[in-house]
């Protein structure tokens, strides 16, 4: 079974934070995410990124936004986008998305989609 884990970026202040608690309401809907200083942060200032259960072949656990060389960027496909359903599918560097099967593979995380976007403009 595949650890469930999740990161945070601050998309105001261009920065992961270290993400300690993610804040529910009564009716499971998610409200907000703290820190590990006990900052509070609103869903409008934060983007949560999920563990895909998956490490590159240094051992770096990959998430979701990550690109990974030669691949493109990972991200979660509904069913609709995925042609084997819902799961993990590849943007790669023309914008085309691909099923994860290409995962047997040892892998490299070169950046992400906050951070370096700029590496999805190249092949």
């Amino acid at each position: 079974m595949r650890e469930i884990k999740f990161r945070a970026w601050d998309k105001v202040n261009k920065r992961w934070i270290k993400l300690w608690k993610l804040c529910f309401a009564v009716t499971g809907e998610l409200m907000a995410v703290d820190d590990i200083e006990g900052e509070v942060y609103g869903l409008h200032q934060v983007k949560l990124t999920q563990y895909t259960g998956l490490k590159d072949k240094d051992g770096k656990e990959i998430y979701e936004g990550d690109i990974l060389k030669n691949l493109g960027m990972i991200e979660w496909g509904e069913e609709g986008e995925n042609p084997e359903g819902t799961g993990w599918i590849i943007q790669d560097f023309h914008g085309e998305y691909h099923y994860t099967d290409a995962f047997t593979t040892p892998k490299e995380v070169i950046g992400n989609i906050h951070e370096t976007s700029e590496l999805l403009g190249k092949g």
